[in-house]
């Protein structure tokens, strides 16, 4: 049977967490405003692209779905006694799980660091029209809606959030 060794467990182990929380920034859910898209990618460049759409995939089909992956292999197998085919003689399991190379962590890195610039510049977009809107609101307005929120938040602390 192939077991993984500690090493080689903590790795996967990473880059699953770090698949699963970069695809975060692609996929909708309720209450996120921000949602990156493949396009954005697309524009950095065909290299980056390559390097978004297998950890997107894995994230897919593997970390959060379970589908019909590459990403990992399976395979059994069992013997059993030629004179006695009820007897079973042993029973045997693999699990290959592919995780990337350095090259390809590399290059993760530089995409991340790339879209990371891309999400400052949209929140500093959005931060500059809530601020312009605020500007705008009546100050009685603004007023009620920040007692407002106090009320519907007065039952947490700062320790909740």
């Amino acid at each position: 049977m192939g077991e993984l060794n500690a090493d080689e467990f903590a790795a996967r182990s990473i880059w699953i967490s770090t698949v699963v929380t970069y695809g975060k920034c692609f996929v909708d859910a309720e209450g996120r405003r921000l949602k990156l898209e493949r396009k954005t990618v697309k524009a950095l460049g065909p290299s980056l692209l390559e390097c978004h759409d297998k950890p997107m995939s894995e994230r897919h089909e593997y970390a959060a779905h379970g589908g019909d992956s590459l990403h990992e292999a399976a395979r059994f197998g069992i013997a059993v006694s030629n004179l006695d085919p009820l007897e079973l003689v042993h029973v045997a399991f693999d699990l290959q799980a592919w995780l990337p190379g350095k090259d390809q962590s590399a290059m993760a890195i530089d995409l991340c660091r790339q879209l990371q610039i891309e999400v400052a510049k949209r929140v500093e977009v959005a931060c500059a029209s809530f601020e312009a809107d605020v500007r705008k609101m009546p100050l009685d307005e603004l007023r009620r809606l920040i007692e407002s929120s106090r009320r519907a938040h007065s039952g947490f602390s700062s320790s909740d959030v």
